[in-house]
């Protein structure tokens, strides 16, 4: 997953707590990256109908 895209808050994420939900912070991150696509492509309306 290092791919120059822009990961801050995904590292912030990762940095809370890295060993005790593996599988839950790896769904969590594929999340978020699915948020950040959605976003650009359809703004924020997206975003509240997932929320």
């Amino acid at each position: 997953m290092t791919q120059g895209r822009p990961r801050r808050k995904l590292t912030i994420t990762l940095a809370k707590e890295p060993d005790k939900n593996d599988v839950g912070q790896f769904i969590f991150v594929i999340f978020l990256i699915n948020i950040k696509y959605e976003h650009k492509h359809v703004h924020n309306s997206n975003i509240g109908y997932m929320l």
